[in-house]
């Protein structure tokens, strides 16, 4: 939570985050952020809530999410959000609300999700969402609420 509730904070400053690990909450409710810089998140583990309530957030970089195992609310409430790149889950295992809120997502694109268990709420809310892209739900055993609030029947492409 380093930068939890800095609502004034537009841009990152230039950070080394080399030897991060847990990003947990960094930068929680920073709701004027607009973007994300191309940060070093290839040692991260933890991104639960790392950008959650970040609600101007426009673009996201792609991130090195490679040995990232929980990414739970990252994105949470980002509702200017209209895409994210093709992140590298392939390790994640849970990916509870990662997208929640997200109400101009308009796409996801594929994701290997094929070790995630948990999905509760990951879509939810999501009003804007038309495509997904290749979603395995091969190892899920909770998709509660995945898409509450959503009408499945305007894009199911996966």
């Amino acid at each position: 939570g380093t930068f939890l509730g800095c609502e004034n904070l537009v841009t990152i400053p230039l950070l080394d985050t080399s030897n991060v690990t847990t990003m947990q909450n960094l930068f929680s409710s920073c709701s004027n952020l607009l973007s994300i810089p191309k940060i070093d998140t290839s040692k991260v583990i933890f991104m639960n809530g790392t950008f959650i309530y970040c609600t101007n957030l426009r673009s996201v970089p792609l991130l090195d999410t490679s040995n990232v195992q929980t990414i739970l609310q990252c994105f949470k409430g980002c509702r200017n959000l209209k895409t994210i790149p093709k992140l590298n889950v392939s390790n994640v295992v849970n990916m509870y609300g990662t997208f929640e809120y997200c109400t101009a997502l308009e796409k996801i694109p594929e994701l290997n999700t094929e070790k995630v268990q948990n999905f509760t709420y990951c879509f939810s809310s999501c009003i804007s969402l038309r495509r997904i892209e290749g979603i395995s739900f091969k190892s899920a055993t909770n998709l509660y609420s995945l898409f509450d609030d959503y009408d499945c029947n305007r894009f199911c492409m996966f």
